[in-house]
């Protein structure tokens, strides 16, 4: 039975590395040009990879190969004898490999390919705070998941007030870029900064607290209005900001930080009361923002933190408020999309550092779609903030044809968010053979649609445009129309073009996860990315922890390890360093938690580590 244990646990280590570390596998005929390890798990260089061929041989050298499995070793299969897995530092390995070697390696294939089914592990029953989250399924998180967790190098801007870094959801996740940081916020100060970066990107598959559809991309707060917006569009690596509250100045801002930066901009629609459920609610009425309104995820009845009670019904847009008072959040033709703003789960640093609430507001409901925005980058670095708002809107569920939505027909833009289908659409248009399919939309409003970036094909079916709808879409081999009807009024226009000379590789490289690390210096103290770093996650035997910040609040004072049931496995008091090498040697394999602790004995930083 021991052994029985150890195998299992030896297993899951080895899934698990193979998860967090790029691989692939691949077909390797000649034994004169097979992969070996050149670098250890902690970076060291072991071997210099040596083949006949000096261009590959130049190629591997700018990368590093962790391991070299041989797969199928005892199979009797022809077949399957010459098939390998390599783990590497950059799946890019594995397209140069394709792409200009195809002669010695073939059937490569992404190893992240075959992960499908992602369950987080703080997703509703398995693991979270509070039953369930059933606005992730609303929006399909799981399957979005299926295609992208995200990554790091994409980061979503979270312009509002102060966050509550030691949050253990938040920790490690939110990097205060801009403005003062909240190391001596008190948590009420912190609170909307913390829930709606909560709802975008918290920590997930932690084993605590809450999942979010931003999964692994990193947020960088930035306090403050339409300055913050500014500041953070022009940092390397930020792709969406998130705006989630009222101001009308400066229009030009946001036209700017679209047009010409390139970055795309969600704004909260408004809460039906400021000034009014049909206004106009500005940022996110400016013409060049997202705006998103609020839609019920499940029939309910919910109880906020102030005692207040109401009822949902699934996909309505109106609830019921202390039930005498019919109430909903903006809706008119400002309006881009909707998505999950009654009873939805959020971290609340209110009363302490493990603090959860369900609560309401399209405050919580746009980080939803900038958190889906990262994700679309994630699977297609190149596409445009109108292409963004084009597919969010070309994969939405319209919902104001339901009998309850129809005092809202067109207020409520076009549906609600299915974050499977934009980033579905978004990989499709980075595929070097893929297609896009634009089917079952009724587009009649006057809006610009616009996929251009590089589809192989289009095809479209089932649709109906009409009125003032503009569509401008290219491919480089094919647009078909399937079925529908197609004519659009004054004002709107078709335009399909097919042009083979459209480049796949136009946009700017992606940002390493070290260069994205900038930051506008306008904070009273540190609080950078990066500012506690926990290494190697693959431990042996050592694992350093180390502060790189000059606050004492920042200082390393205790450090707890748990294990993957959540039993304490291993703990250090009385540290009170800037760095610690803590040897694990004695721990079984496994899945761990780091919780790096402050004097106060609050959680300053949480890391999940693989014990081999």
């Amino acid at each position: 039975m021991k052994i029985k244990v150890l195998i299992v646990l030896s297993f899951s280590t080895i899934i698990s590395f193979a998860q967090q570390t790029p691989s692939f596998f691949v077909k390797i005929q000649d034994s004169n040009y097979m992969l070996i390890q050149t670098h250890d798990l902690l970076d060291n260089k072991i071997a210099t990879f040596n083949s006949p061929n000096r261009g590959l041989n130049s190629l591997i050298s700018k990368y590093k190969v962790y391991e070299v499995e041989h797969v199928f070793k005892n199979s009797q299969k022809t077949t399957l004898q010459n098939v390998y897995l390599v783990r590497c530092n950059d799946i890019k390995l594995m397209d140069d490999l394709n792409n200009n070697f195809s002669n010695y390696y073939t059937d490569l294939f992404d190893l992240k390919m075959e992960e499908t089914l992602v369950i987080p592990n703080d997703f509703g029953m398995t693991g979270g705070f509070l039953e369930h989250q059933e606005e992730l399924n609303y929006i399909r998180a799981p399957e979005a998941w299926d295609l992208t967790t995200g990554s790091s190098d994409v980061i979503i801007g979270i312009a509002d007030n102060s966050v509550q870094p030691a949050h253990e959801d938040l920790a490690g996740k939110v990097n205060v870029v801009y403005g003062t940081n909240c190391s001596s916020c008190t948590a009420g100060s912190a609170q909307h900064g913390s829930e709606v970066s909560s709802m975008a990107a918290a920590n997930t598959n932690n084993g605590l607290g809450m999942a979010a559809i931003g999964y692994n991309s990193t947020v960088y707060n930035g306090i403050g209005r339409a300055n913050a917006v500014d500041a953070l569009s022009q940092i390397s690596g930020v792709k969406v900001i998130n705006t989630a509250w009222v101001s009308s100045v400066f229009p030009e801002v946001y036209d700017e930080v679209v047009e010409d930066r390139k970055v795309v901009v969600v704004g909260s629609a408004g809460n039906g009361i400021h000034p009014g459920s049909t206004q106009y609610v500005n940022p996110a009425a400016f013409k060049n923002v997202i705006s998103v309104s609020s839609i019920a995820h499940e029939t309910n009845t919910w109880t906020d933190t102030w005692g207040n009670y109401y009822d949902t019904v699934k996909d309505n847009h109106v609830i019921q408020f202390n039930s005498d008072l019919a109430n909903s959040h903006q809706h008119n033709d400002s309006v881009d999309i909707v998505a999950p703003g009654y009873g939805v789960l959020v971290v609340r640093p209110q009363t302490s550092l493990t603090h959860y609430v369900r609560g309401g507001g399209t405050s919580f409901a746009s980080p939803q779609v900038s958190g889906t925005i990262a994700l679309m980058f994630d699977v297609n670095y190149c596409i445009d903030p109108k292409e963004v708002e084009t597919i969010l809107k070309l994969t939405a569920v319209k919902i104001d044809t339901i009998p309850a939505n129809l005092p809202f027909y067109g207020k409520l833009g076009a549906g609600k968010l299915d974050a499977y289908e934009a980033v579905k659409m978004s990989k499709d248009m980075a595929e070097p053979f893929g297609t896009v399919e634009v089917k079952n939309r009724i587009l009649y409003r006057p809006w610009f649609y616009k996929l251009e970036t590089a589809p192989y094909e289009i095809k479209m079916s089932n649709n109906n445009v009409s009125q003032g709808s503009k569509l401008k879409f290219r491919a480089r081999q094919n647009i078909e129309i399937l079925s529908g009807e197609y004519f659009p009024g004054s004002g709107g226009y078709v335009d399909l073009q097919i042009n083979p000379n459209l480049d796949l590789n136009h946009c700017p490289p992606r940002p390493s996860q070290t260069g994205s690390r900038q930051t506008i210096q306008n904070t009273k103290r540190e609080y950078n990315h990066g500012l506690i770093e926990v290494f190697p996650t693959l431990v042996i035997n050592d694992l350093t922890l180390r502060s790189n910040s000059k606050t004492i609040e920042r200082r390393i004072m205790s450090v707890e390890i748990y294990d993957f049931f959540g039993v304490k496995a291993f703990e250090a008091n009385n540290v009170d360093s800037d760095q610690i090498v803590l040897n694990l040697k004695k721990l079984r394999s496994g899945i761990y938690i780091v919780k790096i602790l402050d004097a106060s004995n609050n959680i300053i930083h949480t890391e999940k580590i693989i014990k081999k």
